[in-house]
């Protein structure tokens, strides 16, 4: 899917049902369940019968479930199509496109342009936008870079790396 598109469908969905993913999940008939055997793995997305699940390792921090959640609501609102019996994706892993394309969906549905715009308008750099924003910074910088392609004209301070969310830990529960 074109990444324009990935957009729309995410502003979408946030202006429909808010930019919590839990509750878009919930709306959408996608069951989240919390797995504490996962050890490295964050999250995952399948269908069984029709039926859409997501999986967040419980032991992430409250903020990187939120974040893991969107990622895998992009799979189940992007990729539910997809054949197989379990699709288990390498989380965050941009080498496959079908992560990037999550990830474009996660950017865009956590951050709204309206905040960043402020917040770029008042003269934050990209880290005080992210803490300010409670995300990633990696996470604004892919949503400036999409704004960017929207027409924005952002000045990045480093080349964005999509598949960052893949090396991000989450010891001490910070973004």
């Amino acid at each position: 899917m074109p990444d324009e598109r990935i957009g729309i469908l995410a502003a979408n969905t946030a202006r429909q049902y808010g930019r919590d993913p839990f509750r878009v999940s919930r709306e959408k008939g996608i069951t989240v369940l919390f797995r504490d055997d996962f050890t490295a793995q964050k999250g995952a997305f399948t269908t069984v019968s029709g039926q859409m699940f997501i999986f967040i390792n419980s032991r992430l921090s409250d903020e990187m479930q939120r974040l893991v959640c969107a990622h895998e609501l992009g799979h189940a609102l992007l990729h539910r199509n997809i054949r197989g019996a379990f699709l288990e994706f390498a989380l965050f892993d941009t080498a496959d496109h079908l992560e990037y394309e999550a990830n474009l969906f996660a950017a865009d549905f956590l951050l709204s342009d309206e905040d960043v715009r402020t917040l770029a308008l008042e003269g934050a750099d990209a880290l005080s936008m992210a803490r300010n924003l409670n995300t990633n910074v990696n996470l604004l910088l892919l949503k400036l870079s999409q704004m960017n392609l929207r027409g924005a004209g952002f000045h990045l301070p480093r080349l964005v790396r999509a598949d960052f969310l893949k090396n991000v830990t989450d010891d001490s529960g910070v973004l």
